[in-house]
């Protein structure tokens, strides 16, 4: 049972996330807000395969995410020639911002928070 409620959890975020890049003009919620549903949608992914699994599970995500923020801070993106994928700049960016790694951390508490609640 807890199974299903993480996929439609999943597919709830899934749509929020589509019709909130679709409909608004606003960057801020566009890049931000959608950094933060990805890490939740990231989460939620883990806890349809494992759903007793890792509570910490949210923060290695945003770890990940961080990793990835910083190493685009050191121009390895474009030094590893990763920016010759068309998909992966546009799934990963190429430039850094800090402010991404506070949406990570905002999208990785309120994860950590439903899954100490158990309602997550």
């Amino acid at each position: 049972m807890d199974r299903v409620k993480y996929l439609i959890a999943s597919v709830v975020l899934v749509g929020v996330g589509y019709y909130s890049r679709k409909i608004s003009r606003d960057e801020f919620v566009n890049k931000y807000v959608f950094a933060a549903i990805v890490v939740l949608f990231a989460c939620m992914l883990f806890r349809i395969l494992i759903p007793e699994g890792l509570n910490i599970f949210p923060a290695i995500i945003c770890i990940m995410a961080i990793c990835l923020e910083v190493l685009k801070f050191f121009d390895l993106f474009y030094k590893a020639k990763l920016h010759k994928i068309p998909h992966l700049k546009a799934v990963i960016g190429d430039r850094f911002d800090v402010k991404l790694i506070i949406a990570y951390v905002v999208g990785a508490g309120i994860a950590m928070v439903l899954s100490r609640k158990n309602e997550f």
